[in-house]
């Protein structure tokens, strides 16, 4: 039976959360959240200005929401789409599914998921 040390105990304690971390920051990118942020500002700012009133705070959310489930499952997949491309170009080969942190299948099922 094998004894860790103190400080291969501390790698593993420490190493874990940072790895779990790391994949929904992965993920998190999957759906381009930055991207989203532009479609969601334009979303809102039209609410107001097409509609013939304030929108109810129920609708604001839900249209957020699904705003965002919806562009964030185009973008993952998307990511799935575009990895043999996005590995050849400097700018992108860092993305999750190009660089292989995130496997395509996942990519593809989380997007379909969203």
């Amino acid at each position: 039976m094998e004894s860790y040390s103190q400080a291969e105990s501390t790698f593993v304690s420490v190493s874990l959360p940072r790895q779990v971390s790391q994949t929904v920051r992965d993920y998190v990118s999957l759906t381009k959240p930055r991207v989203i942020l532009l479609l969601l500002w334009t979303t809102l700012a039209t609410m107001f200005v097409v509609g013939s009133g304030k929108p109810s705070i129920l609708v604001v959310i839900a249209t957020m929401v699904g705003g965002y489930l919806a562009a964030g499952g185009a973008g993952a997949i998307n990511h799935f789409i575009d990895r043999d491309i996005d590995k050849r170009m400097g700018r992108t080969a860092t993305r999750p599914v190009a660089s292989g942190r995130i496997h395509p299948a996942a990519a593809l099922w989380f997007g379909i998921a969203l």
